[in-house]
């Protein structure tokens, strides 16, 4: 679904990556800013077509975001947020959240203070949760993993060691590893571990579309690091 904005540049992320594979990013939101109404109907059409989920993150407007995931909610759907670019969201949006999966530096901003300790990645966490995420709460904490926490259970899972080229979209790919396995109805924590899992095999390549793995390449890296 690719809407076009007369008079107005396309959505632009400048990345830098470094000799270790750590990158930064810079957004420029260009037409992503001018999302309206006009594609709030169009996403609702996917989610009544056969859509399972809806995947959001923060280069769209919130009030959209939040629209959508209203709508979302409103039919069973689940919804799955990843504040990225991180900003200040008011405290009563989290309940239209299933799931919400920020990084540490995302997660800081959002909590307002360090994500750096252990106890400050369960602190963050839990406030997030406490907000009203329904579902959970993942923390992707990059090489290192993620923390899960739901109102049962919680705890970390390491990553699986490989040697990163660029940690560009590892988080787009724990995001889609994360939902599509917990959509086949898996556990929460065996989701997160697939999650953890397919961002770990997508720093090896360069990229950001490229480094999606497949499901083979998947089961190939699964099979051999064991």
């Amino acid at each position: 679904m690719v809407g076009i904005e007369k008079n107005m540049n396309s959505g632009i992320a400048h990345i830098t990556v470094n000799d270790k594979g750590q990158n930064k990013i810079i957004i420029i939101r260009g037409a992503n800013a001018t999302c309206s109404d006009i594609e709030i109907d169009k996403i609702t059409s996917k989610l009544n077509s056969g859509a399972d989920a809806l995947l959001l993150q923060m280069e769209l407007p919130l009030e959209i975001s939040l629209k959508a995931a209203k709508y979302a909610q409103s039919i069973n759907k689940l919804v799955v947020m990843d504040p990225a670019p991180a900003g200040i969201m008011p405290v009563g949006v989290y309940q239209y959240f299933d799931y919400l999966i920020p990084n540490e530096t995302e997660a800081e901003t959002l909590v307002g203070h360090p994500v750096e300790t252990n106890d400050q990645i369960k602190n963050a966490a839990k406030t997030l949760l406490d907000r009203g995420v329904k579902k959970g709460v993942i923390i992707k904490l990059g090489e290192k993993g993620a923390y899960y926490i739901n109102d049962r259970i919680s705890g970390f899972i390491e990553a699986k060691k490989v040697k990163a080229i660029d940690t560009v979209a590892a988080g787009d790919a724990f995001n889609a590893g994360f939902t599509s396995y917990l959509l086949k109805g898996n556990s929460f924590v065996d989701s997160v571990t697939m999650g953890v899992t397919i961002g770990s095999l997508a720093v090896t390549k360069p990229g950001a579309q490229e480094s999606m793995p497949t499901l083979e390449e998947v089961d190939y890296f699964l099979n051999t690091k064991k």
